[in-house]
């Protein structure tokens, strides 16, 4: 199988750190709000990849994270938190409109999530860790 490099910008032959085991981290969807075909894209090819490497018998490791907070309105990073705007906007809590648009994604969209999925309002502290590991 070949995959496509952004680092070198040419396709190559895929081949695991560790015969037979994958390991990825991947973004997940931004759950402020139902998602639609733009960011959609991202997180189904990531889910069919996995599920492919799984059918083609590797052990794949995947851990997507949900954001769920630190979103901000602006590019720029600034403005409201989309998570709050969209709270406010649908009378719910954050944690509502969270569970409401992960079951969305799971039911409608069949995209995996378990422990490994986690939200990044929960592994908000660790990240400077996974940054240095994957580094």
């Amino acid at each position: 199988m070949k995959l496509y490099n952004s680092a070198s910008h040419t396709k190559e032959e895929f081949i695991p750190h560790e015969p037979g085991k994958v390991s990825m981290y991947t973004c997940g969807p931004t759950v402020y709000h139902f998602a639609h075909i733009g960011n959609l894209r991202s997180y189904i090819m990531e889910d069919i990849l996995e599920k492919f490497l799984r059918y083609d018998g590797y052990e794949v490791k995947r851990v997507m994270n949900i954001t769920d907070v630190g979103h901000l309105s602006s590019d720029a990073d600034t403005g409201e938190d989309k998570m709050l705007k969209g709270a406010q906007r649908e009378h719910k809590t954050v944690m509502e409109i969270d569970t409401t648009r992960n079951k969305y994604l799971v039911n409608r969209y069949h995209i995996t999530l378990d422990e490994n999925h986690p939200a990044v309002a929960i592994m908000v502290n660790n990240q400077g860790e996974v940054v240095e590991t994957l580094l």
